[in-house]
């Protein structure tokens, strides 16, 4: 499934891209996808932040405000990866 996701983000039809944005953000703090995942959603959700559409950017953006919802040390992190480093 993630694979398939995964095309989705890069498809050229913004509707795509907006449904795997959606289905990573509901992922973040629900479920215990292990860090691997974690990183590779919040990286997802962060490239998303430069979509061509003004609906996978808020979807992206929203996503990314779920870190909140992580382990408080998780939330420190991902705060300073999403914030400084890119």
């Amino acid at each position: 499934m993630t694979q398939y996701l995964g095309k989705l983000m890069t498809s050229t039809i913004a509707i795509q891209r907006a449904v795997a944005a959606t289905f990573y953000s509901e992922l973040i703090g629900k479920i215990n996808c292990g860090t691997i995942w974690l990183d590779a959603i919040i990286n997802t959700l962060h490239d998303a932040k430069a979509d061509s559409s003004s609906l996978v950017r808020k979807l992206a953006t929203i996503g990314l405000a779920r870190i909140a919802y992580l382990d408080p040390r998780q939330v420190k992190y991902y705060f300073l990866v999403c914030i400084f480093i890119y």
